[in-house]
């Protein structure tokens, strides 16, 4: 028998773990034909970063060591097959996975790795495992590349547009993992279809070229049971567009009965189809109703029609997303919006302009602003791209908040992440940064989220200015508490400009977690919201807000955010009724305050008295369906 180790390490986050999807279909199609049951042996799916030395020594006399590489593996991945070489020459290395280069210089640059697969794996890898047993001729293999007496061999390329692989979940290929490492929650995730319709420049999903497919309806409801049986609490969802096709809903009504049945899964992600539709506002719905939504997305990634022009996208109108943001807010139904900051065409003045039109359309639920990261795939990857548009790109750390802090080993991953363009440079390129983060930290993360709104509606300020007003109100009280958090992440972006920094942050105060920029400002900040407040009030008192309206704003907006150390009861007296104005407010429609005595009460509130564990459930397990401001738990009495 030959002995085949598979590899798809990723991050512990807390206890969690994703199932390593991507090797299991790979083996379970492989293992599916006798012929490979009968000659090879799959020893052992690896999917942590386990110390390299020590998985080496437990080696059986590999005969292949086959890697799924991603961004955030790659590098490991590369130390770990250098290791396996180095022991045990004879073994086949193969490479696959979203992290290898198109122009094959994955191979050309490690010797150690005998063969790069491009695209989908399933078909080359399991023609690769028949050639080894003479079942093939690895010649006639597509999507491959291989050296053969010193020259490079690269194979012709082909797309697939059928999908009729079994199941890794059904197969069996996992169970061994539950067996060894029951202590861990495993992450699930499944596929419904493949192939995604459009060709964004910043995505390497598009280039695929396979015509969209699906896999059978039985299947996807076997691997739901499969989930269930195993107690997964936390679904995920793969497919590029989900909601597009109409069994996506009823999808969903076969999750939430078996939620009901067994009590798994407690939660569902999926990256939603762009153009929203009326499918997607019922899932979200669905979801919403069963406490099982992780946000519905509202995806943009620009406002601006340069930008958009050039990476080949299209989006909805802002009208029509304001129609939506309406059905969204009116029904209570979490969403966020996603952007993309750096791509050729966007300017700061650009992408503040288009916050500010998402907020005014009724985004305040939250905006998840991410870097331009720069991926070998992908079309704004592409040297002459790159060249074209006079994009520069920093290489730092891997930008993946959230991640075990404790966990991260000494090999570090990489990202490269666009710092400049010829429409933004790196001035530009900061300050758009410090706007969006403290436009997350100060508005959809509820610092000052109904002083924002009470300005707009009423005083006629708009958002952008409001929040740009108030960045610059606290850079310019030097000594103040809130400058110098502002102060440490604009040197933090400096120094990624420098070539020695990171996009994320570490506090031993927050837990065992790196945390986005933005979320690592609010945490500072709300660990001192008393002085935050009394910084942020004179601030508040330039805007033109009568002083008695202000005062009741200022304890009404402390009361109803979040914060470590809340009572589960609290009360509130104040002298207008706050609560139907921004429940107005936030169906984006004009409010009227009214006068009057009323008196608030919250009740039941779950509460963290620990900053680790408010960090932890509601910065980030609970961003995407706002549990930052109390809502379902406050009542007028």
């Amino acid at each position: 028998m030959k002995n085949v180790y598979m590899f798809q390490p990723n991050y512990i986050y807390g206890n969690q773990a994703h199932i390593p999807y991507a090797i299991g279909t790979l083996a379970a199609y492989a293992w599916h034909e006798p012929e490979i049951k009968e000659n090879y042996c799959l020893k052992k799916l690896h999917f942590l970063r386990d110390d390299i030395d020590k998985t080496v020594a437990e080696m059986e006399n590999p005969f292949i060591a086959a890697f799924s590489a991603y961004i955030w593996n790659f590098t490991y991945n590369i130390t770990m097959a250098k290791a396996i070489k180095k022991a045990y020459p004879d073994c086949v290395i193969v490479f696959g996975g979203h992290q290898i280069a198109p122009d094959n210089s994955t191979l050309t640059d490690y010797d150690f790795i005998d063969i790069v697969i491009q695209g989908e794996g399933e078909e080359p890898f399991l023609r690769l495992l028949r050639s080894y047993i003479s079942l093939d001729r690895i010649e006639d293999i597509p999507n491959i590349a291989y050296r053969k007496n010193g020259e490079l061999i690269i194979a012709k390329r082909e797309y697939y547009n059928y999908c009729d692989y079994p199941s890794p979940y059904l197969e069996g290929t996992f169970e061994p993992l539950f067996r060894e490492y029951p202590d861990i929650e495993f992450v699930f995730l499944y596929e419904s279809n493949r192939g995604c319709p459009y060709h964004c420049a910043f995505c390497d999903w598009g280039t695929l070229k396979g015509k969209m497919r699906q896999f059978s309806e039985e299947r996807t409801l076997a691997e739901f049971r499969w989930m269930a049986d195993h107690k997964l609490e936390f679904c995920g969802c793969a497919d590029s567009n989900f909601g597009l096709f109409e069994r996506d809903s009823y999808y969903i009504d076969k999750l939430i009965e078996l939620k009901n049945e067994t009590g798994y899964p407690k939660k569902f992600q999926a990256s939603f189809a762009k153009n929203n539709s009326q499918r997607i506002f019922e899932i979200g719905l669905k979801l919403s109703e069963n406490g099982m939504n992780k946000g519905v997305t509202l995806a943009f990634q620009s406002m601006s029609p340069d930008a958009l022009k050039i990476i080949g996208r299209t989006n909805i109108t802002v009208d029509f997303f304001k129609e939506l943001m309406n059905k969204y807010n009116e029904a209570h139904i979490p969403t966020y919006t996603e952007l993309i900051l750096g791509l050729p065409g966007e300017t700061y003045d650009s992408f503040a302009g288009g916050i500010d039109e998402l907020l005014e359309a009724g985004q305040h639920h939250s905006i998840y602003i991410h870097n331009c990261e720069l991926l070998p795939g992908s079309d704004l990857g592409d040297p002459e791209f790159i060249k074209k548009y006079d994009i520069k790109a920093n290489i730092i750390p891997l930008n993946q908040p959230h991640m075990s802090f404790l966990h991260a080993d000494s090999i570090p991953e990489y990202s490269r992440i666009v710092t400049s363009t010829f429409s933004m440079n790196e001035e530009d390129w900061i300050k758009t940064n410090i706007f969006s983060d403290f436009v997350q930290c100060f508005h959809h993360l509820g610092m000052l989220e109904f002083f924002a709104l009470y300005s707009y509606f009423e005083l006629g300020i708009k958002y952008r200015v409001f929040f740009e007003n108030l960045i610059e109100y606290f850079r310019s009280r030097k000594e103040g508490f809130v400058h110098s958090v502002i102060a440490d992440i604009e040197s933090r972006y400096r120094k990624i400009i420098d070539g020695n920094g990171e996009l994320t942050a570490h506090d031993d105060r927050f837990g065992d977690v790196l945390w986005s920029f933005d979320e690592f400002a609010f945490l500072n900040i709300i660990d001192n919201f008393r002085g935050f407040y009394k910084e942020a009030k004179g601030y508040l008192e330039t805007l033109g807000i009568e002083k008695d309206i202000l005062e009741n704003l200022l304890e009404f907006q402390i009361i109803m955010l979040k914060k470590p150390g809340d009572k589960s009861e609290n009360e509130l007296e104040c002298d207008y009724d706050f609560l139907k104005y921004f429940s107005t407010a936030f169906l984006n429609e004009k409010p009227v305050l009214e006068k009057r005595k009323t008196h608030y009460k919250i009740s039941g509130a779950k509460t963290y008295d620990s900053i680790a564990d408010y960090a932890r459930f509601v910065v980030w397990y609970g961003r995407k369906d706002s549990r930052n401001i109390y809502d379902k738990d406050v009542r007028t009495v």
